[in-house]
C-alpha cells in the first residue's frame, strides 16, 4: 500500500497534501486494522506491526515523533514501547488518553 506509508498535511490555502514523514510501521498488516494514531500534546504516536526481518511475528510497536522537531538531522521515531507475541491486529478503542 504505497498510498498510505506517509504522513500527509494538508494545506487549505493551496488545497494539497505534503508528505511530512514517512511512517515507522506497516499499513498493509491485518489489512489495515493494524495501524493507529493518537496525538498526544505535541508528539503523534503511531501504533503498528512491527517489521523484524520482514517477517510477520505478532510484535506490535509504539512509536512517537514531534513535529515541531522537523526532520532535521534525519529525525527518525522514538520507539516507547515494543510488545512481543501480541498480534498484529491494534485494538483503536484502546487507544484513549495520553
Amino acid at each position: 500500500m504505497k498510498c498510505c506509508d506517509k504522513v500527509r498535511k494538508y494545506d487549505k490555502v493551496n488545497n494539497s497534501w505534503s508528505v511530512v514523514k514517512r511512517l515507522p510501521v506497516r499499513v498493509d498488516s491485518s489489512y489495515g486494522w493494524g495501524l493507529a494514531f493518537k496525538a498526544c500534546r505535541n508528539s503523534l504516536l503511531v501504533i503498528g506491526a512491527g517489521d523484524h526481518g520482514g517477517h510477520d511475528d505478532g510484535v506490535i510497536v509504539l512509536h512517537s515523533w514531534n513535529p515541531d522537531e522537523g526532520n532535521r538531522d534525519g529525525q527518525e521515531w522514538n520507539v516507547l514501547a515494543v510488545k512481543a507475541r501480541a498480534g498484529t491486529f491494534v485494538y483503536n478503542c484502546a487507544v484513549m488518553g495520553c
